[in-house]
């Protein structure tokens, strides 16, 4: 789903603008993103907990499913982030049929 798409679909849904939405969004966002900079985990009840881990340095094997030749490919350190649903939230996706 596009950040447009959730606009119109909560602007549609509560009658608000898609303009006031749209920044509400934004802000929720910049919200999490600083959040996570500063805690390193965001704990959103009924949805999930979303967890800043540090990756390790790579050196590839492959790309793109071919074999590296001659200079290695280093995927260098960095941070990344996991997402756990909550058991509520995984229980209504396994309770859906794709």
């Amino acid at each position: 789903m596009a950040m447009n798409d959730l606009v119109k679909a909560v602007s549609e849904e509560t009658g608000y603008q898609t303009t006031a939405v749209r920044e509400i969004a934004r802000m929720t966002i910049d919200y999490f993103k600083h959040k996570l900079a500063a805690d390193g985990v965001l704990e959103m009840r009924g949805f999930g907990t979303f967890k800043v881990v540090r990756r390790s340095q790579k050196t590839l094997t492959t790309l793109f499913g071919k074999p590296v030749k001659g200079k290695k490919a280093v995927v260098p350190e960095r941070n990344s982030v996991k997402f756990r649903m909550s058991a509520s939230f995984k229980k209504t996706i396994q309770d859906t049929q794709v």
